[in-house]
């Protein structure tokens, strides 16, 4: 027991010191502006005082603080991080659409074969197969009984 409070003040004491040092980054801190959104390139819709009315968001992530910009804009500099953000949120977009508007379970598993026959032919062989392909995995194989 003494080791288990032991453990817990200790796991308590860095967390207060990761805080302290994480709140010494002024970039975490500071809210980022319009301006701050601009040269990053990415667009925001200000109000007339300046406020953000949605940030963006970035593969499910808020971008707010001067940091996220700065780790965006070092990311945007090896691979073109926020085309693929976009592209992936637009894709998303019609898939979702285009299953909301099936009628039948056989249009969606249609829909669902054409849009991975074209992510094959985009990417390669790099994605998975279909559900139904894929029958070398024995965990996804019914329990023998």
């Amino acid at each position: 027991m003494l080791r288990i409070e032991h453990l817990k003040n200790q796991i308590e004491g860095l967390q207060n010191e990761l805080a302290g040092l994480e709140g010494s980054i002024s970039e975490k801190a500071r809210p980022a502006t319009a301006e701050d959104f601009a040269n990053a390139g990415i667009p925001v819709s200000p109000d007339r005082y300046g406020r953000i009315y949605s940030k963006p968001i970035v593969f499910g992530r808020e971008i707010s603080t001067v940091w996220d910009l700065a780790v965006i804009a070092q990311l945007n500099k090896n691979v073109p991080f926020l085309e693929i953000n976009r592209n992936l949120s637009q894709l998303s977009h019609v898939v979702r659409r285009e299953m909301l508007l099936s009628g039948t379970f056989t249009e969606a598993r249609d829909l669902y074969v054409r849009f991975h026959s074209k992510i094959l032919s985009a990417v390669g062989n790099e994605v998975p197969g279909l559900l139904s392909d894929i029958k070398s995995l024995p965990v996804l194989n019914a329990p023998d009984v």
